[in-house]
């Protein structure tokens, strides 16, 4: 257990946190508030506009300590813990991610940014955490020594101090018009002095002794201008049938009713999808839970495909990570550059499917055509047991090439004239996904690729097995293609693609 020691005015931390009680202090409106944490602008905004998505605030988080005497030059800040949440309004039509850093000299040993995730359900990430069994994930400032006026890092407002105790970034990932989302500082509220320690009228202060709340929050707010999001439309596909044939087929889940839902014909594999007739490029999803089921939806995956049964190709845009609020939509962003044109959600094993409503959003893609031609490469395989080259292309993601040896294996396409490629796809073998991190897809126009190679793309994460990976690279015209496998691997991979 930490205690304060003066040193010279100084107080410092014996050890880090031990025990900790109930996360969050219920916010309360006081008049006298020794140590207040606000979010807000740096020009000192407490309230902004945004206009689209993908669009960056830039906020602090800014302590301020206020004493009964009234005198800032008695007043200091140490440490200060918790949590930064967002909040939304109504249906949420305005959300985002956080993301917090520390500032010096607030960065001491010991300080942390704090664990980014979804605290509340809304399937926007958030800072800090939920735990009451551990403080790691917290956001926790830290300054050694304490800060004082005369440090010269604060900031005297009338008779308070404010010190700056780090940085936020709030990213929208979803806007429509009207609605609104708040920010603000949940302070981690223990019986031992450790949520927060600080000087009020020369005196030492943690959160048993003085008061440590948060401030009114930030208010982000979207624009009138912007009209509300169209989710794409399409012809419903995925699992048939219903649980006991009661009608609760894959159409709920596109029939705009959050009151009807999907609930699958048994416990798993089921999903619920659409034939959008062209590619897409997805930019976000939305999702409603079953009511009284939404932990069923936690580890659900959607995917993208060019394959309407999803036996080929297939790509995982988002993945549910936490229990959904019910009766509204939650969002998830997706980052993948990649067109489809048949998307689904997959839901997790024993969930029965259960899900209310399902949106998918994205803009039209200019197609790309899969390219095809003259498999290449090393000859042979492992013991001639008959993973060949040709396992890497031949649409089957539980084939794959196994190399004669361990080093110097490649696969590629002769394309039989030059052809532009700008986008590569693959898939490791199961169970030796990590044999492709160091890979190199390559093109020339020799085949042996004894000149004018250029290196595409270079893989530098093991990738998921039984998915394909797709990645857009700058357009290049070539007329042959390869995968050079990384050393001391044989080669395995199950599947390479070629695009443009």
């Amino acid at each position: 257990m930490r205690t304060l020691m003066s040193r010279n005015g100084r107080f410092t931390r014996k050890n880090k946190f031990s025990r900790r009680s109930p996360l969050f202090e219920p916010l309360e409106n006081r008049q006298l508030m020794s140590l207040t944490i606000a979010v807000r602008e740096a020009n000192g905004a407490s309230s902004a506009t945004v206009s689209s998505v993908g669009q960056v605030l830039n906020l602090e988080l800014v302590a301020t300590i206020t004493s009964a005497n009234d005198s800032a030059a008695q007043d200091g800040l140490q440490d200060v813990s918790g949590s930064i949440l967002s909040t939304q309004s109504g249906s949420g039509a305005v959300a985002g991610n956080l993301a917090a850093k520390n500032v010096a000299p607030f960065n001491a040993t010991g300080a942390a940014p704090g664990t980014i995730q979804d605290l509340n359900g809304d399937a926007n990430l958030d800072v800090g955490t939920t735990s009451t069994k551990t403080t790691q994930g917290l956001f926790f400032a830290r300054s050694s020594p304490v800060q004082t006026e005369s440090s010269g890092t604060g900031t005297v407002s009338g008779g308070s101090l404010d010190f700056v105790i780090g940085d936020l970034t709030y990213t929208v990932t979803k806007l429509n018009s009207g609605a609104s989302t708040t920010i603000n500082f949940a302070p981690y509220v223990s019986t031992l002095p450790e949520a927060a320690a600080w000087l009020e009228e020369g005196k030492e202060v943690d959160n048993t002794n003085g008061i440590f709340s948060a401030a009114s929050a930030f208010t982000v707010t979207g624009t009138s201008t912007v009209a509300p999001a169209t989710p794409l439309k399409g012809t419903v596909i995925g699992t048939a049938g219903s649980y006991k044939n009661d009608g609760n087929t894959i159409a709920k889940a596109f029939d705009a009713n959050l009151s009807t839902f999907f609930d699958g014909p048994s416990a798993t594999g089921n999903w619920a999808g659409l034939d959008l007739g062209s590619t897409y490029k997805i930019t976000s999803v939305e999702y409603s839970p079953r009511s009284g089921w939404a932990s069923r939806m936690v580890g659900g995956i959607f995917q993208g495909s060019n394959s309407a049964t999803f036996a080929s190709g297939v790509t995982n845009l988002a993945t549910i990570t936490a229990t959904p609020a019910v009766g509204v939509f939650s969002t998830l962003p997706v980052t993948s550059t990649s067109a489809f044109r048949y998307v689904r959600y997959l839901s997790p094993a024993n969930s029965y499917g259960d899900v209310a409503e399902l949106e998918f959003f994205g803009t039209a893609a200019t197609t790309v055509t899969q390219r095809t031609g003259t498999v290449i490469g090393t000859a042979g395989s492992y013991q001639k047991d008959g993973n060949t080259i040709a396992k890497a292309v031949d649409g089957n993601l539980s084939t794959f090439f196994d190399g004669p040896t361990a080093n110097g294996n490649w696969v590629g396409l002769d394309l039989g004239s030059a052809q532009t490629v700008s986008q590569i796809s693959y898939a490791p073998r199961s169970g030796w996904a990590s044999r492709m991190v160091g890979g190199i897809f390559q093109a020339s126009n020799s085949a042996n690729f004894s000149s004018g190679v250029v290196n595409l793309y270079t893989v530098t994460a093991a990738p998921t097995v039984g998915v394909l990976t797709t990645v857009t690279i700058s357009p290049v015209s070539y007329r042959y293609y390869r995968y050079l496998s990384p050393s001391g691997s044989y080669g395995d991979v199950a599947e390479i693609e070629f695009a443009g």
